[in-house]
């Protein structure tokens, strides 16, 4: 299949890039800052919890949320990383004549779309598998935690990378590479500004902020993703708290299991996104 041989070359060209170096940089950056941090911590909270007939449990709790700010801070980094790698996927390619040199050969413009999306995409559920279990691997090693469904919840992230992939590659069929990435950025941030709208909404007892912040989820769900991500990486007594607290103690993260609804919807809109690329790229005069 021609677009099996588009994503090996992908592949190849994504390993060569220096983007993905740095990627990578960051990453171990952001693994040891973790780390560390979590030990030091870690060691304040035991001193301070010493003697106190509450200290087993807290300790537990700390350290559950410690993994779980790791997580949200991952999924943002992985986000991003999505956008930065394939913000030049297509439009990179056309600027710089590379498309014409691939549609000389038998290929049809949709094996070009599809065979970037499934080169970016491996890179990306690599990306967000390794990380993943690089953090928890830390997290229990210093504190004996683990999250309760892991696998649900990193299924979940590498989903929010997808959608990125998809917005990032219809954008890319129309607009210049510049024009691309600042548009998805913007996105991004509005994704998490709605999340939070509708989170302070919830405490507020605002419907119109909850319903506000609804729209953006449908707009561009990777928040709402997340947020659905994070419900699988809290124990039972974070979400007990979760429960009891009008809004919720922890604002980026999601006491309530992922509707089936807007899983489904999310999946259809990535691969939506995916179809219009390849419409538009279809009716561009290259």
């Amino acid at each position: 299949m021609n677009a099996l041989l588009i994503a090996r070359l992908t592949l190849k060209e994504a390993a060569r890039k220096r983007l993905l170096l740095l990627v990578v940089i960051g990453s171990v950056l952001f693994l040891t800052l973790f780390g560390v941090g979590l030990i030091l911590l870690l060691g304040q909270v035991r001193a301070q919890m010493a003697g106190s007939g509450a200290g087993r449990q807290g300790i537990a709790v700390f350290s559950a949320m410690m993994t779980l700010m790791g997580f949200y801070m991952l999924n943002t980094l992985a986000g991003l990383s999505a956008v930065f790698i394939s913000v030049n996927a297509i439009s990179g390619d056309i600027d710089s004549g590379t498309v014409h040199a691939l549609l000389a050969h038998p290929l049809r413009r949709r094996d070009v779309i599809l065979g970037k999306w499934l080169g970016y995409a491996s890179v990306l559920a690599l990306y967000v598998v390794v990380m993943s279990l690089a953090l928890m691997a830390i997290a229990y090693f210093v504190t004996d935690f683990l999250p309760p469904a892991p696998l649900a919840a990193i299924g979940l992230m590498v989903l929010v990378t997808l959608v990125l992939l998809s917005l990032s590659t219809l954008g890319g069929t129309f607009l210049p590479t510049l024009a691309n990435g600042v548009g998805l950025f913007l996105l991004y941030g509005l994704a998490w500004l709605g999340g939070m709208v509708e989170t302070l909404g919830a405490a507020l007892r605002s419907d119109t902020m909850v319903h506000i912040g609804i729209v953006v989820s449908l707009l561009i769900p990777s928040d709402v993703l997340w947020r659905s991500a994070s419900f699988y990486l809290q124990p039972a007594a974070i979400l007990a708290m979760q429960n009891v607290s009008t809004g919720g103690v922890v604002p980026f993260a999601s006491a309530t299991p992922p509707a089936a609804p807007m899983l489904i919807y999310t999946v259809l809109y990535t691969l939506g996104a995916l179809g219009l690329a390849i419409a538009v790229f279809n009716r561009r005069d290259l």
